[in-house]
């Protein structure tokens, strides 16, 4: 079986939203805002950083993304252009002299490379960090972008675990993996940011051991979910504050209220195109 750090981050906000987004696999027809300049944000600068790794010059890199805008530029619309204001302004201040290695790169890592706990023997993590570039001595440093409306404080910054994740099962690959970074793109402000962290031996411990959970109780909601489909219960989560932006408030809501969600799910809702699976 394969889990994802989506996934566990999903079921660890709230297993309902986990059950609605991944079990059953739906989907927003139309994306919020904010995720809808993440998404175009994510497109250009894969788009650059992709002509980077293929060789190309700095110059024909961002006139690459700049082409890739253009073409997806066909309505004007504010969200691609906020995108690609913030995606240009990064790219001017950019002084890239490291290898872009992979770029939205799909690993897959044997869980038994991180416990020696027989329960995770057959568990694959999959991960997909949106940039990984490769310094002076082959030491990697792993990237993820964020498009954010509201800005991270330094406690939210130091306890977020993404990248320490990615960077952990790099290095059960034997990659030597020094760093690993936030970037943020602020859809508001336009301000421009980034977070690095190393981590110290003891943090290292309780990442691993609060991650390998989390992928514990993913295994076993798809094995409930497998063994009884529908007749399993997924409890919303008891902080509220979670609930605020989750694209499945509105049919939650309804459900939490006895009422009928399918004719919401049939007109605002698609199936998930993703594969979290692969």
């Amino acid at each position: 079986m394969i889990v994802s750090y989506s996934e566990v981050a999903k079921y660890q906000k709230c297993p309902r939203q986990f059950y609605y987004g991944i079990l059953k696999g739906h989907r927003q027809i139309e994306m919020s805002d904010a995720i809808s300049v993440g998404v175009f944000g994510h497109t250009l600068l894969q788009r650059y950083f992709g002509c980077i790794k293929a060789g190309m010059s700095h110059v024909s890199s961002v006139a690459a993304m700049n082409d890739k805008a253009k073409e997806l530029n066909k309505t004007l619309d504010f969200r691609l252009l906020t995108a690609w204001t913030l995606v240009t302004e990064y790219l001017k201040k950019l002084d890239f002299k490291a290898t872009a290695l992979f770029v939205e790169n799909r690993f897959l890592v044997p869980a038994s490379n991180l416990t020696d706990d027989p329960y995770f023997k057959d568990i694959e993590i999959g991960l997909t960090p949106d940039l990984v570039i490769q310094r002076t001595g082959d030491f990697l440093d792993v990237e993820d972008f964020k498009f954010t409306q509201r800005e991270w404080d330094t406690t939210s910054k130091q306890r977020a675990s993404q990248v320490k994740i990615y960077q952990l099962c790099l290095e059960s690959m034997g990659y030597k993996v020094t760093r690993s970074r936030f970037r943020f793109f602020n859809t508001k402000t336009g301000v421009l940011s980034d977070y690095s962290s190393t981590m110290n031996s003891l943090e290292r411990i309780h990442v691993k051991q609060d991650f390998l959970e989390g992928v514990r109780l993913v295994v076993e909601a798809k094995k409930l979910f497998e063994a009884k489909g529908e007749d399993t219960y997924y409890p919303r989560t008891l902080n509220f504050l979670e609930c605020r932006y989750c694209p499945f408030k509105f049919p939650c809501e309804l459900e939490f209220n006895g009422k009928d969600a399918s004719n919401t799910f049939k007109t605002q809702y698609t199936k998930r195109t993703y594969d979290y699976s692969k």
